[in-house]
């Protein structure tokens, strides 16, 4: 009974509303009135029959292939449909993202002539009457639908009933339906939750199926991964037994993966670090512990450990990262900063006496493996060497460079040869790596050689004279491939005149020297540098800044006994003090003579790029020297009251900004 009463009523509202009267929907689903307004917007004849097409045979073939996999899911669940619904004659339909049917199975025969042609495989409709079915509405609205009777806005579906519901993959896109026809006298309210739930069942499984092929996959990828990394990976059961080895861990433990499965990790390393081990397991410790193989006592690995844990968090053994000293010297060359960042180019100078220098480096850089750099602090030793490092073969090498004046005498060893464990009080009981080995296939830098004690020296010599060094404590040579840089401000022959450098290490450092000349006897590039550090700092400080001529013939003059870093400083000071946009002699350094005011005629005989630029210099410093007052500035220069404002004017000098600075001066 209340099957009729909704058919009927559902006809009454059909026929007023295809009539073109408004009518009361609110007795109606809502997706049936959205439906029934798409179908009149469209254009569709509710009177007329469906335009349904078919699928041209070899597209449907390729569509068949594309969703075989969801076919073959949905095929047993469609079966179970018919088989619950086995009292009434219904068919049962599979239709694709885009409208085609994909499959059917049931009874056709319950159906009419028209209905059992809409309800082949391959047949689809135009968009026009996506709205029309319950199937394709399905697809639109993305939610289960039933349409009963007239609830079709074609008259043709008036005497069928259609339910269908949406699948959904992994990502909650809807990629088909699931629908269910039959004639009206078969209506039931349960039936649709049972579409629903056929639904749902086939997307629960696609997305099972597509989370064991992602997981597969992911297993598949973290196995590849772990087979090409550098560190041997090697995971243990709760007991301690090998599950898993890579091939860096098949390696170092120098058998097969076959080989070592279900062997205990206590046959591979000594008795000491299967202990340690142990407690770095059971403390839950994060930091690292160093391992040694049985047999092989030189043969130290770092072990990092992991937990590993099932998705209840319970415990089903651990994961063991073993690094090579090499390899730890590589993550620190590359993390360190142990690279060089100058180049040879990147030595600004134009004088005979620098150039000849920069070729010579250029020269030995591709050949040299000693190379002694003599010169005066501040002069660009280790620029030279940065650049002599970057235009060799082994530029892509580390980069290291220590200071032998700043590191104390009892230290310095450490510090280049490296240490073992228990060597000295204080010392890290797992060792260190000096500066050779972490330079190893690069280039050490040895700054300040000269201030090296005589000790120590012995030991370098050796290194020099071997290639390989020996770690405080230990007995062990490791063999060392660098090149050397040394680098000194004080002739090294002086030093070995007073016997506080061995002449016969001077010989092994000085394969080649080059002498870097002072900045006072490189003519011409103290200007040529102030300009270019002046450029640089204006440039990061966003700002345009003119020079005037007595700054710099004060500053070009001045001896500069700390060279090209003194020279430096200095710029940077002058722009930070200067609040203006030229530099003048009030902006010099006290050590640079000279620091009085610019007298503006000198300014007039200074070269400068144009005619313009010139005045315009002049009139700054002018008025600067008249505290900002112009009628003073016009009186005491000849120059006319109307044409000074104008000029100001123009070139937007901010004349308040002397007087304030002169008042505050007076305070």
């Amino acid at each position: 009974m209340a099957a009729d009463f909704r058919t009927v009523h559902t006809r009454q509202l059909w026929d007023q509303f295809v009539a073109g009267n408004q009518i009361n929907a609110d007795s109606l689903p809502d997706y049936v009135y959205r439906s029934w307004r798409a179908c009149r917007a469209n254009g569709v004849n509710p009177h007329s029959t469906m335009e349904s097409r078919l699928l041209p045979e070899d597209e449907f073939r390729d569509l068949l292939e594309d969703y075989s996999e969801l076919i073959d899911i949905s095929k047993p669940v469609l079966d179970m449909i018919l088989f619950s619904t086995s009292d009434n004659p219904f068919i049962v339909m599979l239709t694709s993202r885009k409208g085609v049917i994909l499959h059917v199975t049931g009874g056709l025969e319950s159906l009419s002539v028209q209905e059992n042609y809409y309800n082949k495989p391959g047949v689809y409709c135009d968009e026009q009457f996506f709205s029309a079915r319950a199937t394709t509405l399905c697809l639109q609205e993305g939610k289960p639908i039933s349409l009963c009777g007239s609830e079709h806005y074609l008259e043709v579906f008036h005497n069928s009933l259609c339910y269908a519901a949406p699948i959904v993959d992994h990502e909650g896109n809807v990629v088909a339906c699931v629908s269910l026809a039959s004639a009206l006298k078969n209506y039931s309210n349960k039936t649709l939750s049972m579409v629903s739930a056929a639904a749902d069942t086939i997307s629960s499984q696609l997305q099972r199926k597509y989370l064991y092929e992602s997981k597969n996959y992911l297993s598949s990828l973290v196995y590849s991964i772990c087979g090409v990394l550098p560190d041997g990976i090697i995971a243990l059961n709760t007991s301690n037994k090998i599950t898993y080895t890579n091939s860096a861990a098949e390696d170092i433990l120098s058998a097969s993966s076959s080989d070592l499965l279900g062997r205990d990790i206590a046959e591979f390393f000594e008795a000491a670090s299967i202990q340690d081990l142990t407690y770095l397991i059971d403390s839950n410790k994060k930091h690292s512990i160093s391992l040694t193989l049985k047999d092989n006592n030189e043969s130290k690995w770092l072990c990092r450990v992991q937990r590993l844990s099932d998705t209840e968090h319970a415990s089903t053994g651990m994961a063991l990262f073993l690094a090579s000293d090499k390899q730890i010297m590589q993550g620190l060359t590359q993390v360190g900063g142990n690279r060089a960042y100058y180049s040879l180019d990147d030595i600004q100078g134009a004088s005979p006496q620098l150039k000849k220098c920069v070729q010579l480096a250029k020269r030995i850089s591709k050949k040299a493996s000693r190379v002694l750099i003599n010169g005066e602090s501040g002069t660009g030793k280790e620029l030279f060497a940065q650049g002599i490092h970057n235009a060799g073969p082994r530029r892509a090498q580390p980069f290291v460079a220590i200071s032998c004046a700043s590191i104390p005498r009892e230290l310095i060893e450490a510090e280049l040869f490296g240490y073992v464990s228990g060597s000295f009080t204080g010392a890290n009981k797992n060792g260190a790596i000096g500066k050779f080995e972490l330079a190893q296939n690069g280039t050490l830098f040895l700054d300040e050689i000269g201030s090296l004690p005589l000790e120590a020296q012995g030991k370098l010599l050796r290194a020099l004279q071997q290639n390989e060094i020996v770690r405080i404590g230990g007995k062990m040579p490791i063999p060392v491939n660098v090149n050397v840089i040394s680098a000194n401000n004080v002739d090294l022959r002086e030093l070995v005149r007073t016997r506080m450098f061995r002449e016969d290490l001077l010989y092994r450092l000085n394969t080649v020297e080059i002498a870097i000349p002072p900045l006072r006897e490189r003519a011409g590039d103290t200007e040529l540098l102030i300009k270019y550090f002046i450029g640089n700092f204006a440039k990061a400080q966003r700002r345009q800044v003119k020079i005037a001529a007595g700054w710099m013939d004060a500053m070009v003059k001045h001896s500069w006994p700390g060279n090209v870093r003194e020279l430096e400083h200095a710029c940077e000071a002058a722009m930070i003090l200067c609040d203006e946009d030229i530099l003048t002699r009030r902006h010099l350094p006290p050590s640079v003579e000279g620091s009085v005011d610019d007298d503006p005629q000198a300014l007039l005989n200074g070269s400068c790029e144009s005619l313009q630029e010139n005045f315009q210099r002049w009139l700054l410093v002018a008025i600067e020297s008249c505290d900002g007052n112009l009628t003073t500035v016009a009186d005491k220069y000849g120059l006319s009251r109307s044409t000074l404002y104008r000029k100001v004017k123009e070139y937007g000098i901010d004349v308040n900004g002397f007087r304030e600075r002169r008042r505050a001066s007076k305070r």
